[in-house]
């Protein structure tokens, strides 16, 4: 896209608050996944970032060798380099060198312990640019290589995940990349122009439509959680459709307000949001809090220490020079003269 769709920004502002939240009450409510109001926030936040990065493939053109080759690095940048980095920091922070392996063992074979989104995105987005590499050839036929590369991809996941080949707790979270890649597909294939015929009526309607069909299904089945998937797969791509249009409705309404700009430059910020406030709050386990006072509180305070956390550090490395790229792996920077290195790079990439 020649400019960012502002929003989408603040869709993802608010499903990336929406998952700190899920993640604090889940240390200080008791049975909250197996509950009506976490599947309904899982409903809410988690599809739209794989709709949302279908809609950003889509418009993305068929990539040369060399450009190739340039996303690949992008992509392990964005995604891989911040988790080692926050992962060597967690070591040294909650002195977990005595048992290195353990602590690692997260990233190496637990992903769904946290960071199988990280993976989920990394792969769809690498098979992503295998297709738009491929469509290098054949120009015309851009969206059909993408989508059909994916799609092999997609099955043949499936194929090996029912053969036992592979199995849901080990490597990237094959489970997660099953439910997801469907959504994602979605977004590639259908784009973001419907939703530019949304006025202030037609969103106010989208909306309240939105989060009554989302409510009625999640009301219908409150196992949707994605780690109980096969009997509920048909229902959650219904509900993420809904909460999509609800998500999307509130959007553009508030896109009207001048604040919408500070909602948009926060959704900008999503990816650092998920590293830091993981760091904060994954070591707490659930506190059993019983009085319903206590757990207000608790969830108040967590929550607030994670979002303030996030705005102290991204402000840090705002004015501190390659101090984003550094921490977060990002290839952007609000910089002139790093943002003019990395188009440059990128602009010799995409030629050859």
């Amino acid at each position: 896209m020649k400019e960012r769709n502002r929003t989408i920004d603040i869709c993802k502002c608010f499903a990336m608050f929406l998952i700190i939240l899920i993640h604090v009450l889940q240390r200080t409510t008791l049975k909250f996944n197996d509950s009506f109001t976490g599947t309904f926030f899982v409903v809410l936040g988690l599809p739209i970032f794989f709709i949302f990065s279908g809609i950003s493939v889509s418009y993305r053109q068929p990539l040369k060798p060399l450009g190739f080759l340039y996303d690949i690095l992008k992509r392990a940048l964005n995604y891989m380099w911040p988790v080692v980095f926050f992962l060597i920091l967690r070591v040294a922070l909650y002195k977990q060198w005595v048992d290195v392996p353990a602590a690692f063992a997260e990233f190496w074979e637990l992903p769904v312990m946290g960071l199988w989104f990280l993976w989920v995105l990394l792969w769809l987005n690498l098979s992503s640019d295998i297709g738009l590499l491929i469509s290098s050839l054949f120009p015309k036929y851009k969206k059909l290589c993408v989508f059909l590369f994916v799609a092999a991809s997609y099955a043949t996941i499936v194929i090996l995940r029912q053969q036992n080949v592979i199995y849901t707790n080990t490597f990237i979270g094959y489970d997660y990349f099953i439910a997801y890649t469907p959504i994602f597909l979605f977004g590639y294939l259908f784009g973001d122009k419907f939703f530019r015929y949304f006025n202030k009526w037609v969103s106010i309607a989208c909306f309240c439509i939105g989060i009554a069909a989302t409510v009625l299904i999640v009301n219908y089945s409150t196992k949707m959680v994605v780690i109980d998937l096969p009997t509920n797969l048909p229902l959650f791509y219904i509900a993420s459709l809904f909460a999509l249009l609800a998500m999307y409705g509130l959007g553009t309404l508030l896109n009207n307000f001048k604040f919408s700009k500070a909602l948009a430059f926060m959704g900008r910020f999503t990816l650092e949001a998920y590293f830091l406030h993981l760091m904060l709050i994954k070591n707490w386990r659930n506190m059993g809090l019983t009085d319903p006072g206590l757990q207000t509180g608790w969830t108040i305070a967590l929550f607030l220490l994670c979002v303030v956390n996030t705005a102290v550090v991204v402000a840090v490395t705002y004015f501190i020079p390659l101090g984003h790229f550094l921490m977060f792996g990002k290839s952007w920077s609000f910089y002139k003269f790093e943002k003019k290195f990395f188009d440059k790079i990128k602009e010799i990439a995409y030629r050859y």
